[in-house]
């Protein structure tokens, strides 16, 4: 019964794509099928590293890097010094508030022995580099469930399926974006054990990743990312001096090049379906090959990557600039991993990306990033091309800095091609979301949240979109966090804005219809209106603002229970005044919140400020069978 369920399902989303990139989606995976059956048998047999039987592309490390200026990073050196000791130590927050340790506990003679012998030769060479006294890292783990997977071929690697264990935990780990933070602290410091450390993990990581095997080689975007953060590594400490031998060195661009051919080999275009991984797989090209020996190969090789790049823009970014993904925080990660791209071409003189692109997508970026806590729309999976000290807080910075010093972004109040309307009225800023599913129909990132709302108070966040919180490893979770009932607008029990599955890891990267034709209705200087379908009927919201007052009346013809849940961030204390009327308030700000709704609850609900994490606080919840509610916030009792 399951299986034709999930035939069913399958039936239903390719009924959205258009029927030729079926035909040649269905006529790829045959032959890739057969082609995986080849290349796993050759991979058991010879040693995958590039080292052992090719030529590869060198690095050219005579080229200045000045990463601290390249990308405008201006940390506290407190911070910087608690984060490398923590680094030292092996302790990590990965995806969660806690700090949790990275040690391995298996021995690297045990490791060894899953490997095929060709591979046993350069591993070897590299763990022999590693100083005495140092521990392995286990790269395989889920360290918040301290779950293991196996060492395999990456294309036979099992994850998700409501498991309970996140992949994502290891892959960002294996990012390695922790060490250029350890290298700049070097540069500030000479400490001899942050220079060891450094060396000690890379070729840790080396020896214990063979090409093609084990989580670390699963996906092409966190290659590349890790491609490029550790070329960050080698620049900023070569500001100071040649920590590795010509050995070390020779054996350091093998492995780069390994990350290059993989990414190359299993690029993750997908036609009609691709987005923000492919994005990043180009990007990652591009800053590689600029940083290899000049020579004609590379420049053709940049040409192409740089053409492939110029297309995925045209596909991937709206005319308002707006990522198609329909995630605000998706949104941010493309745009900081382009702008790295955009500004290392400029830097070597390779050319640009174009400014009027740029110029168009930064806009969006800066009216996100207004906020000390940008508004979560769609997904956040915390996702970042290179990261400050594991801080969202230092990385938005640093992209904010980059997009003043290099672009001109004219914010706009609507970006009408993502469904993302700002009114901005002295201490209010209301955002109100009304627009169709991203990723061209698929809604991989979408949440049913349309007609939904947030609000900030000087720019502080008051109501807010409740979060994500995790992908694949808890189904029912992952559903809850992006269902109609968890954003601030009208729910009925048991009916979604648009259906979702949860048979398999790919239900949760898809909404299975698309069946409420948001329809932005009003857009004026004191008043939004926006409609959708829901179970056969029209759902109206509007919204009427000024200085004083946002009222807000929602209004749908049934006689059903109808519930209105108001997200309230966890600073956000509540308190009864009279009737209906509650005063909301944090130590800088305060409104007071009223509604005739007939029944009125402050209800725990867990947020989710960032993947992985989730902290507790307060909703208000309406309850009426009228068929129209009106809830209001007023700046004073008196407004």
């Amino acid at each position: 019964m399951k299986s034709f369920k999930m035939n069913i399902d399958n039936l239903k989303k390719a009924a959205r794509i258009d029927k030729k990139i079926v035909y040649r989606k269905l006529k790829n995976k045959l032959t890739n099928n057969l082609l995986d059956k080849l290349y796993r048998m050759r991979d058991g047999k010879v040693s995958t590293y590039s080292y052992d039987y090719i030529s590869y592309f060198r690095i050219d490390y005579s080229k200045s890097l000045d990463i601290i200026d390249l990308l405008e990073i201006e940390i506290i050196n407190n911070d910087f010094e608690s984060f490398s000791k923590q680094c030292l130590q092996h302790n990590h927050r990965v995806l969660s508030d806690s700090l949790v340790s990275i040690n391995s506990e298996t021995k690297y003679s045990t490791l060894q022995k899953k490997f095929n012998p060709k591979l046993i030769p350069f591993s070897t060479q590299c763990f022999n580099k590693i100083s005495d006294g140092y521990k392995l890292i286990d790269w395989q783990k889920d360290y918040n469930s301290n779950y293991n997977w196996e060492f395999k071929w990456f294309k036979d690697i099992k994850y998700g399926n409501n498991s309970g264990n996140d992949i994502k935990v290891p892959w960002e780990i294996g990012r390695l974006q922790h060490l250029p933070m350890l290298a700049m602290e070097y540069i500030s410091t000479d400490s001899t054990l942050l220079l060891e450390e450094i060396k000690n993990q890379i070729f840790d990581f080396m020896a214990s990743n063979p090409p093609n095997f084990g989580v670390q080689w699963m996906t092409s975007m966190d290659i590349g990312i890790r491609l490029v953060n550790l070329l960050f590594t080698f620049f900023t400490i070569n500001r100071k001096e040649q920590l590795f031998d010509r050995n070390e060195l020779e054996l350091i661009d093998s492995y780069l090049f390994d990350h290059y051919l993989h990414i190359k080999e299993n690029i993750e275009f997908s036609e009609g379906m691709r987005g923000n991984h492919y994005l990043s797989n180009i990007c990652s090209l591009i800053i590689y090959i600029s940083f290899t020996d000049d020579n004609e190969g590379k420049r053709l090789l940049l040409v192409k990557y740089k053409r492939l790049l110029e297309e995925e823009l045209d596909f991937q970014f709206n005319d308002d600039g707006t990522n198609f993904e329909g995630s605000t925080r998706y949104h941010i990660f493309t745009n900081q991993m382009i702008m790295t791209v955009d500004i290392i071409l400029k830097k070597y003189g390779l050319g640009q990306v174009s400014t009027v692109k740029m110029n168009s997508i930064v806009s969006f970026t800066s009216a996100l990033l207004e906020y000390e806590f940008p508004p979560q729309i769609g997904d956040n999976d915390s996702g970042f091309f290179w990261k400050l000290l594991d801080s969202e807080k230092y990385t938005y910075d640093s992209i904010k800095k980059l997009v003043i010093k290099h672009y001109e972004a004219e914010i706009s109040d609507n970006y009408i091609n993502f469904g993302y309307i700002q009114k901005i009225y002295d201490k209010f800023d209301l955002i109100f979301k009304c627009g169709k599913l991203g990723q061209k129909g698929k809604g991989g990132h979408d949440h049913n949240d349309n007609l939904s709302y947030q609000l900030y108070i000087e720019k502080q966040p008051f109501i807010v979109d409740i979060g994500s919180f995790c992908y694949t490893s808890d189904f029912d979770q992952r559903n809850t966090f992006r269902s109609t009932r968890s954003h601030n607008a009208l729910w009925i029990e048991g009916i979604e804005q648009n259906e979702f599955s949860n048979s398999k890891n790919d239900d949760m990267f898809w909404l299975d219809t698309d069946i409420s034709k948001p329809n932005l209705k009003i857009i004026e200087k004191d008043k939004l209106s926006g409609s959708i379908e829901y179970i056969g009927k029209i759902y109206n919201r509007s919204i009427n603002v000024n200085s004083e007052v946002i009222a807000i009346t929602d209004n749908y013809n049934s006689s059903l229970q109808k519930e209105i849940n108001i997200y309230l961030f966890p600073d956000i204390n509540v308190e009864f005044v009279e009737n209906n009327v509650y005063k909301l308030w944090n130590e800088k700000n305060k409104i007071y919140f009223e509604t005739d709704a007939t029944k009125i609850s402050i209800d725990k609900y867990e947020f989710s400020p960032q993947y992985g994490i989730k902290q507790q606080s307060n909703k208000i919840v309406l309850l009426s069978s009228n068929n129209i509610i009106t809830h209001k916030f007023r700046v004073t009792l008196e407004s």
